[in-house]
């Protein structure tokens, strides 16, 4: 049988599996007003708008809804109503102010199978999420902070000193900077490869949830029941995968976690964020280590894909990378590297990492949200159970907010002359309401140290062929529930032999 003739039969088996252990039943509402859903395309007989959703950065084609369909569009996927906020205001209306939205999508494959359902970013909204919410305040205390800043500011140095000895492999030594920023911050445990199994362990177990998350790719989220279909059916082999997966899942959350606390028993624990969770504040160990996992997973990957982009926009905008050395070198010198107590003196590079956000959303399509209750928006029917997603992308290139909205533009945070109200960008890109990004300030500080340490010692520029042309990178990112530029060259020089003997002093001390 022809490999499409195969996958084709499978699809038909499990179909037909899923069919005589349950019949689908369209969900009752009410609606008592008889209220409209939001506008937009026409659905499919059965599909709904399942052929309309692409799988590669979807937040585009949302984004092209809004010209024709408005702020808030509404489709269906095989009968799961879908709305889609297309701007900061919407979002802020719905998700911000109303506690109808302040739970997650239920997720068969990743919650339940995989055991994510527990993790800080998919719980649902009741007493465990309320628990974790209450031991992720700590997460801004001084303390917690200032432990996280030292941590961050050595790691900045170290990876300037691999820079400058191997200026090539720069994507790994990002990777590694950020990765051993969150198992030091996190877990009081000290890496020193990009190759340690504690990072590449996190981006495979952060490349599982990527392509789990592709809207489509695994019919279970559509249909739950096919969780029965036993593993040695035809088209199956998507839940001996899951198997698989499972493990690395808790090999991720358990395994250094269990490290610190031999650490802890050993008392040569460093301080760390679990340790202050476990001593300090009285987690229990459950929710100390999930609180944990999450943010391990998820902080390296974010910082990653924000120093990325920074490096594309100094490239393309060169301009914009001298006016910022420019004023790191009148406010700093040259005799240091500079440090977060900088930071409020910088105010050209603090609207250059604004403009970042807004630029290049690490988190172009939110985190999706499922209403708790029905509800009425604008004079429109939201029903209950149905997902809800915040078009992130949309909202960075609302030509209300930001002039000329697809230019790298720090000056429209420093001058509120061009008649845009020039919205903070981070009062969307980390989320909304009750499920914003707890670790926001966290992250921001990374890319702050990373960006202003590499601004002091480097110079950014393209790259040239064998024939002396420059190379001129595309502005194209990938898909996933984060997003960072496609992989590009450049090229990137110490700015002085001052500056390289400064890198080196600090990476002897």
């Amino acid at each position: 049988m022809a490999p499409l003739s195969l996958a084709l039969f499978s699809l038909v088996l499990a179909s037909a599996f899923y069919i005589l252990l349950s019949v689908r039943r369209r969900r009752a509402f009410t609606n008592p007003k008889a209220l409209p859903y939001p506008p937009g395309p026409k659905p499919d007989p059965i599909i709904g708008n399942l052929r309309h959703i692409v799988p590669e950065s979807t937040w585009l084609r949302y984004t092209e809804w809004k010209a024709t369909y408005g702020d808030i569009v509404h489709v269906t996927v095989l009968g799961t109503h879908v709305t889609i906020l297309n701007s900061y205001e919407m979002a802020n209306e719905v998700l911000d102010k109303r506690a109808a939205y302040h739970s997650r999508p239920v997720t068969t494959l990743l919650g339940e199978l995989l055991g994510w359902g527990d993790a800080v970013p998919l719980v649902g909204y009741g007493e465990k999420w309320k628990t974790y919410r209450r031991f992720l305040r700590s997460f801004v205390r001084e303390d917690v902070v200032s432990d996280f800043c030292l941590v961050q500011r050595q790691e900045a140095h170290a990876y300037l000193s691999r820079m400058l000895e191997n200026p090539n492999d720069f994507f790994s030594h990002l990777r590694l900077a950020t990765g051993a920023i969150i198992m030091r911050g996190i877990y009081g445990i000290p890496v020193a490869s990009s190759k340690d199994e504690y990072i590449t362990l996190a981006e495979t177990v952060l490349d599982i949830v990527v392509l789990i998350a592709q809207p489509g790719k695994f019919l279970v989220e559509l249909f739950p029941k096919l969780k029965y279909v036993p593993s040695w059916f035809p088209g199956a082999g998507w839940k001996r995968k899951a198997k698989e997966w499972r493990v690395l899942t808790t090999r991720m959350v358990e395994r250094p976690y269990n490290a610190l606390k031999e650490n802890l028993d050993a008392g040569i624990a460093q301080p760390c964020y679990v340790t202050t969770l476990l001593e300090s504040q009285g987690a229990s160990e459950e929710v100390a280590r999930w609180i944990s996992g999450s943010m391990y997973v998820a902080g390296s990957d974010t910082s990653v894909s924000g120093v990325m982009s920074f490096v594309l926009a100094m490239i393309l905008y060169p301009e914009v990378q001298k006016k910022a050395q420019e004023e790191v070198d009148r406010v700093i010198g040259t005799e240091r590297l500079p440090d977060f107590s900088d930071r409020d003196r910088l105010p050209y590079v603090g609207a250059l990492l604004t403009e970042l956000h807004r630029w290049a959303p690490i988190t172009p399509l939110a985190f999706p949200r499922r209403s708790i209750e029905e509800d009425e928006v604008n004079g429109y029917f939201m029903p209950k159970d149905g997902i809800v997603l915040a078009n992130v992308w949309a909202m960075t290139r609302d030509e209300n907010h930001y002039e000329d909205p697809n230019r790298f533009w720090p000056e429209r945070f420093l001058d509120e002359g061009h008649g845009k109200p020039n919205t903070d960008p981070r009062l969307y890109c980390f989320g909304f309401g009750r499920r914003i990004c707890p670790g926001s300030h966290i992250g921001d500080n990374n890319i702050f140290i990373l960006v202003v340490s590499m601004l002091a010692a480097f110079n950014i520029s393209k790259k040239r062929d064998a024939n002396g042309v420059e190379i001129v990178p595309k502005f194209s990112f990938t898909s996933g529930l984060s997003s960072r530029p496609h992989d590009f060259e450049f090229d990137i020089k110490p700015r002085s032999e001052v500056v390289s003997s400064l890198i080196r002093a600090h990476a002897e001390n």
